[in-house]
């Protein structure tokens, strides 16, 4: 069992590690995150989202790029399967910004730099699928 007050009172940068491949391949199974709990997500941005005890998923956060950003709700991106997922606000303990990533191959990279260039490249593939 994992506390999820931890997810409010995290140290200002912290690592989360991602599995499953929902942001493949342009972030592989097993990346190390870097996440900073100061800096406002915007959309566009990869984000670590916290979820409230008894939110009724198995994940206590979940790694995903920042696709709406309203008063009541956020909207999240999966790669695979291309997918929206919308979230009450209300469910949500924290959104934190993630602006580095190591891949298992041991890569570095800034977000910001990787998702331009890669999401590009999953669009142009993913429409002449």
């Amino acid at each position: 069992m994992v506390d999820k007050s931890w997810a409010t009172s995290q140290p200002p940068i912290y690592f989360v590690r991602t599995t499953g491949g929902c942001l493949s391949p342009i972030f592989p199974e097993g990346s190390l995150h870097t996440v900073s709990a100061h800096h406002k997500p915007i959309v566009g941005d990869l984000v670590a989202v916290w979820f409230r005890p008894n939110f009724g998923r198995d994940e206590v956060c979940l790694v995903k790029i920042l696709q709406g950003d309203h008063a009541s709700t956020i909207t999240l991106l999966m790669l695979k399967p291309l997918t929206l997922l919308t979230v009450a606000r209300s469910d949500v303990l924290a959104m934190h910004k993630i602006f580095a990533t190591r891949e298992p191959n041991g890569e570095s990279h800034w977000v910001s730099a990787i998702l331009r260039s890669r999401m590009l490249e999953f669009l142009q593939c993913e429409g002449s699928a």
